[in-house]
């Protein structure tokens, strides 16, 4: 239970080549806290990635409160949920610097490689950004958008972030993996990751009784998006990413675990090889949707309205 009403969201609903997806680490961190905790979260799409009446989205506006930006979001959704998402108790000194990590060094890679990357650009990001927008205004919308990533430093900018980001993606990876240490889920920290596993009355058959926390809900949103990055077999990006195949299959447990956190199962960590993915892994549904309805939203709407005249880059920078 949280002590608010219900939070409504508006998010970008990236539609790629493989069908809907998520782009966005904060994104994917905040499907995963609403159905672990079930919190009462209203999510309306937005065609655009940034609209001007809340700044890059996932944003929240809050009836005559203030709107929530979109780097304040996550930390509003803990605030509200102490004992839980929120819950300082569930991390200790070495979780929350993994999760410092995530957020600084695996999301910056992840928009280094987005946006920084020609042949990724050309091949998923653009596509992505224009397809989801309204007819006419796809062209506009990627170049806006990938203007405000670039933050004045042009593409050459661009280059050398993804250059540094790789380098520092290796040593991320190979920590995170280090903790799971084989694990389904991060967890508590060990040793009581260690303690036997019952599986308890509610769970299904065969699957372990052990609470997520905070940095599983972390490492799940940068993990999941990072893993779903269309990438060729035999590039740099596809063999780093198969070295660690126990983060990909983290994803996989919460996907059977949660039932389905992901908007498409047909967009979902399609940078594994289909072999190498958990068994039964990919036949998962749209199930998120079905319990927190998404309200469609028209370019003639107030919000996609703003957008139309400038929004899609009229947010600035905030981290987005």
């Amino acid at each position: 239970p949280t002590s608010w009403g219900p939070l409504e969201v508006v998010y970008w609903r990236a539609v790629g080549p493989r069908g809907e997806t998520v782009l966005d680490p904060v994104m994917a961190e905040l499907l995963f806290v609403a159905r672990w905790r079930q919190l009462p979260i209203r999510l309306t799409p937005s065609p655009y990635p940034s609209i001007r009446a809340l700044g890059p989205l996932p944003a929240a506006a809050r009836g005559a409160g203030r709107p929530v930006a979109r780097r304040s979001l996550l930390e509003a959704v803990a605030a509200s949920d102490p004992t839980g998402y929120g819950a300082a108790a569930a991390m200790v000194p070495e979780d929350e610097a993994l999760r410092g990590l995530l957020r600084l060094r695996v999301g910056s890679a992840i928009e280094a490689l987005l946006f920084g990357d020609q042949g990724l650009w050309e091949d998923y990001t653009r596509p992505t950004l224009a397809g989801s927008a309204p007819r006419g205004f796809g062209w506009a919308v990627a170049w806006r958008e990938r203007t405000r990533r670039a933050g004045g430093h042009g593409s050459e900018g661009l280059r050398d972030k993804r250059a540094a980001a790789v380098l520092a993606l290796e040593p991320a990876l190979d920590a995170l993996a280090r903790r799971l240490d084989g694990e389904d889920f991060f967890g508590p920290p060990p040793p009581l990751q260690r303690r036997p596993r019952v599986a308890s009355a509610g769970a299904h058959s065969g699957e372990a009784d052990v609470p997520f926390t905070p940095l599983d809900a972390c490492a799940y949103g940068h993990l999941a998006v990072l893993y779903s990055i269309p990438c060729q077999e035999g590039s740099q990006l596809h063999e780093l990413l198969n070295r660690f195949p126990s983060l990909a299959h983290f994803c996989d447990h919460v996907e059977a675990r949660l039932h389905g956190v992901w908007p498409e199962a047909s967009s979902f960590l399609v940078a594994v090889p289909p072999g190498a993915r958990m068994p039964g892994a990919g036949a998962t549904a749209v199930l998120f949707g079905q319990d927190v309805p998404r309200t469609p939203m028209s370019p003639s709407s107030p919000s996609a309205g703003h957008a139309a005249d400038g929004g899609a880059g009229g947010g600035g920078s905030d981290g987005g």
